[in-house]
Protein backbone atom coordinates (compact mmCIF):
# COMPACT_ATOMS: atom_id res chain seq x y z
CA UNK A 1 0.00 0.00 0.00
CA UNK A 2 2.85 2.36 0.88
CA UNK A 3 4.61 1.63 -2.38
CA UNK A 4 1.46 2.29 -4.38
CA UNK A 5 0.88 5.62 -2.64
CA UNK A 6 4.51 6.70 -3.05
CA UNK A 7 4.42 5.99 -6.77
CA UNK A 8 1.15 7.84 -7.17
CA UNK A 9 2.44 10.86 -5.24
CA UNK A 10 5.67 11.20 -7.23
CA UNK A 11 4.12 10.84 -10.69
CA UNK A 12 0.88 12.64 -9.92
CA UNK A 13 2.49 15.77 -8.48
CA UNK A 14 4.54 16.17 -11.63
CA UNK A 15 1.39 16.02 -13.76
CA UNK A 16 -0.28 18.59 -11.53
CA UNK A 17 2.67 20.95 -11.98
CA UNK A 18 2.52 20.45 -15.75
CA UNK A 19 -1.19 21.22 -15.76
CA UNK A 20 -0.63 24.43 -13.80
CA UNK A 21 2.21 25.51 -16.07
CA UNK A 22 0.10 24.82 -19.15
CA UNK A 23 -2.76 26.91 -17.80
CA UNK A 24 -0.41 29.75 -16.88
CA UNK A 25 1.05 29.92 -20.39
CA UNK A 26 -2.38 30.06 -21.99
CA UNK A 27 -4.18 32.26 -19.47
CA UNK A 28 -1.31 34.61 -18.78
CA UNK A 29 -0.19 36.06 -15.44
CA UNK A 30 -2.30 35.64 -12.34
CA UNK A 31 -3.40 39.30 -12.29
CA UNK A 32 -4.95 39.17 -15.76
CA UNK A 33 -8.64 40.02 -15.93
CA UNK A 34 -11.01 37.22 -14.96
CA UNK A 35 -12.59 37.48 -18.40
CA UNK A 36 -9.59 35.76 -20.05
CA UNK A 37 -10.53 32.64 -21.99
CA UNK A 38 -9.31 29.50 -20.18
CA UNK A 39 -7.20 26.91 -21.93
CA UNK A 40 -9.17 24.05 -23.49
CA UNK A 41 -6.94 21.60 -21.62
CA UNK A 42 -8.27 22.64 -18.24
CA UNK A 43 -11.96 22.84 -19.06
CA UNK A 44 -14.12 20.35 -17.22
CA UNK A 45 -17.37 18.80 -18.32
CA UNK A 46 -20.38 19.35 -16.13
CA UNK A 47 -20.74 15.68 -14.99
CA UNK A 48 -17.61 16.12 -12.83
CA UNK A 49 -19.41 18.78 -10.74
CA UNK A 50 -16.32 20.20 -9.01
CA UNK A 51 -14.10 19.43 -11.98
CA UNK A 52 -10.90 17.37 -12.24
CA UNK A 53 -8.79 20.27 -10.93
CA UNK A 54 -10.44 19.71 -7.52
CA UNK A 55 -10.15 15.93 -7.69
CA UNK A 56 -13.87 15.37 -8.15
CA UNK A 57 -14.53 12.90 -10.96
CA UNK A 58 -18.24 12.28 -11.41
CA UNK A 59 -19.30 11.18 -7.93
CA UNK A 60 -15.85 10.09 -6.73
CA UNK A 61 -13.65 12.46 -4.73
CA UNK A 62 -9.95 11.72 -5.20
CA UNK A 63 -7.86 11.78 -2.07
CA UNK A 64 -4.88 12.62 -4.30
CA UNK A 65 -6.11 14.96 -7.04
CA UNK A 66 -2.71 14.87 -8.74
CA UNK A 67 -3.42 11.26 -9.70
CA UNK A 68 -6.45 12.40 -11.69
CA UNK A 69 -4.38 15.15 -13.31
CA UNK A 70 -1.79 12.57 -14.34
CA UNK A 71 -4.48 10.29 -15.81
CA UNK A 72 -5.69 13.17 -17.99
CA UNK A 73 -2.21 14.32 -19.10
CA UNK A 74 -1.27 13.38 -22.67
CA UNK A 75 2.36 12.94 -23.67
CA UNK A 76 2.11 15.99 -25.97
CA UNK A 77 1.79 18.25 -22.92
CA UNK A 78 4.58 16.46 -21.07
CA UNK A 79 6.90 16.98 -24.06
CA UNK A 80 5.82 20.59 -24.50
CA UNK A 81 6.75 21.34 -20.89
CA UNK A 82 10.16 19.69 -21.23
CA UNK A 83 11.14 19.44 -24.93
CA UNK A 84 14.89 19.20 -24.27
CA UNK A 85 14.75 16.80 -21.37
CA UNK A 86 14.86 13.04 -21.18
CA UNK A 87 11.43 11.50 -21.58
CA UNK A 88 10.10 10.82 -18.07
CA UNK A 89 7.70 7.84 -18.01
CA UNK A 90 5.95 9.41 -15.01
CA UNK A 91 5.11 12.70 -16.73
CA UNK A 92 2.09 11.51 -18.72
CA UNK A 93 -0.71 8.95 -18.53
CA UNK A 94 0.85 6.12 -20.56
CA UNK A 95 1.91 4.01 -17.56
CA UNK A 96 -1.57 4.44 -16.10
CA UNK A 97 -3.03 3.19 -19.39
CA UNK A 98 -1.06 -0.02 -18.93
CA UNK A 99 -2.45 -0.60 -15.45
CA UNK A 100 -5.97 0.51 -16.34
CA UNK A 101 -6.13 -1.97 -19.20
CA UNK A 102 -5.48 -4.81 -16.76
CA UNK A 103 -8.00 -3.55 -14.19
CA UNK A 104 -10.64 -3.08 -16.88
CA UNK A 105 -10.09 -6.58 -18.27
CA UNK A 106 -10.44 -8.18 -14.85
CA UNK A 107 -13.58 -6.26 -13.87
CA UNK A 108 -15.30 -6.93 -17.19
CA UNK A 109 -14.39 -10.63 -17.13
CA UNK A 110 -15.68 -11.02 -13.57
CA UNK A 111 -18.91 -9.16 -14.34
CA UNK A 112 -19.68 -11.28 -17.39
CA UNK A 113 -18.84 -14.50 -15.54
CA UNK A 114 -21.21 -13.65 -12.69
CA UNK A 115 -24.04 -12.10 -14.72
CA UNK A 116 -24.18 -14.60 -17.57
CA UNK A 117 -23.80 -18.13 -16.16
CA UNK A 118 -25.43 -19.70 -19.22
CA UNK A 119 -22.80 -18.44 -21.69
CA UNK A 120 -19.84 -20.55 -22.67
CA UNK A 121 -16.22 -19.38 -22.73
CA UNK A 122 -16.21 -18.40 -26.40
CA UNK A 123 -19.25 -16.13 -26.07
CA UNK A 124 -17.89 -14.56 -22.89
CA UNK A 125 -14.61 -13.86 -24.66
CA UNK A 126 -16.35 -12.11 -27.54
CA UNK A 127 -18.41 -9.96 -25.17
CA UNK A 128 -15.33 -9.02 -23.17
CA UNK A 129 -13.44 -8.10 -26.34
CA UNK A 130 -16.25 -5.77 -27.38
CA UNK A 131 -16.49 -4.08 -23.98
CA UNK A 132 -12.74 -3.43 -23.60
CA UNK A 133 -12.12 -2.46 -27.23
CA UNK A 134 -10.67 0.95 -28.04
CA UNK A 135 -13.71 1.69 -30.15
CA UNK A 136 -16.12 1.10 -27.27
CA UNK A 137 -13.96 3.00 -24.78
CA UNK A 138 -13.79 5.99 -27.11
CA UNK A 139 -17.58 5.95 -27.50
CA UNK A 140 -17.99 5.89 -23.73
CA UNK A 141 -15.49 8.74 -23.33
CA UNK A 142 -17.46 10.87 -25.80
CA UNK A 143 -20.74 10.08 -24.06
CA UNK A 144 -19.43 11.11 -20.64
CA UNK A 145 -17.61 14.13 -22.12
CA UNK A 146 -14.11 13.09 -21.10
CA UNK A 147 -12.49 14.89 -24.04
CA UNK A 148 -12.73 18.45 -22.69
CA UNK A 149 -10.98 17.32 -19.50
CA UNK A 150 -7.83 16.09 -21.29
CA UNK A 151 -4.59 18.00 -20.72
CA UNK A 152 -2.99 18.29 -24.14
CA UNK A 153 -0.13 20.18 -25.71
CA UNK A 154 -1.12 23.16 -27.83
CA UNK A 155 -0.43 21.40 -31.12
CA UNK A 156 -2.45 18.33 -30.16
CA UNK A 157 -5.29 20.49 -28.87
CA UNK A 158 -5.40 22.55 -32.07
CA UNK A 159 -5.53 19.37 -34.16
CA UNK A 160 -8.66 18.20 -32.36
CA UNK A 161 -7.02 15.90 -29.83
CA UNK A 162 -9.94 16.24 -27.44
CA UNK A 163 -12.04 14.36 -29.99
CA UNK A 164 -9.55 11.74 -31.23
CA UNK A 165 -10.82 8.21 -30.48
CA UNK A 166 -7.37 6.82 -29.69
CA UNK A 167 -6.61 9.53 -27.13
CA UNK A 168 -10.05 9.15 -25.56
CA UNK A 169 -9.73 5.37 -25.24
CA UNK A 170 -6.26 5.69 -23.69
CA UNK A 171 -7.52 8.29 -21.22
CA UNK A 172 -10.37 6.00 -20.17
CA UNK A 173 -7.88 3.29 -19.22
CA UNK A 174 -5.70 5.82 -17.40
CA UNK A 175 -8.65 7.15 -15.41
CA UNK A 176 -9.59 3.61 -14.37
CA UNK A 177 -6.04 3.07 -13.11
CA UNK A 178 -6.15 6.35 -11.21
CA UNK A 179 -9.39 5.35 -9.53
CA UNK A 180 -7.85 2.00 -8.58
CA UNK A 181 -4.64 3.51 -7.18
CA UNK A 182 -6.49 6.18 -5.23
CA UNK A 183 -9.36 4.18 -3.80
CA UNK A 184 -8.80 0.53 -4.58
CA UNK A 185 -10.95 -1.77 -6.67
CA UNK A 186 -14.33 -0.44 -5.47
CA UNK A 187 -14.35 2.97 -7.22
CA UNK A 188 -12.73 1.50 -10.32
CA UNK A 189 -15.33 -1.28 -10.47
CA UNK A 190 -18.20 1.16 -9.88
CA UNK A 191 -17.02 3.41 -12.72
CA UNK A 192 -16.59 0.48 -15.12
CA UNK A 193 -20.00 -1.00 -14.31
CA UNK A 194 -21.81 2.32 -14.56
CA UNK A 195 -20.25 3.70 -17.71
CA UNK A 196 -18.67 0.84 -19.67
CA UNK A 197 -20.59 -2.36 -18.96
CA UNK A 198 -24.09 -1.29 -17.95
CA UNK A 199 -25.14 0.86 -20.93
CA UNK A 200 -23.84 -1.68 -23.48
CA UNK A 201 -24.51 -5.09 -21.95
CA UNK A 202 -28.05 -5.66 -23.27
CA UNK A 203 -27.16 -4.48 -26.77
CA UNK A 204 -24.10 -6.74 -26.96
CA UNK A 205 -26.02 -9.78 -25.72
CA UNK A 206 -28.75 -9.19 -28.32
CA UNK A 207 -26.10 -8.91 -31.04
CA UNK A 208 -24.49 -12.13 -29.83
CA UNK A 209 -27.80 -13.98 -29.94
CA UNK A 210 -28.70 -12.70 -33.38
CA UNK A 211 -25.36 -13.88 -34.75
Amino acid sequence: MTTRNNIAERSGKKAARQSAAHAARVNGPADRSASSTPAPAVRSASPTLGGPSRGLFFDYQFKDSSLLALALTHSSLAYENNPEGVNDPGSDNERLEFLGDAVLGLVVAEALYRRLPALREGDLTRLRASLVSSRHLAQVAMRIQLGPMLLLGRGEAHSGGHRKPALLADAMEAVIAALYLDGGMTPARDFIHRHIIGPAEARLIDALRSS
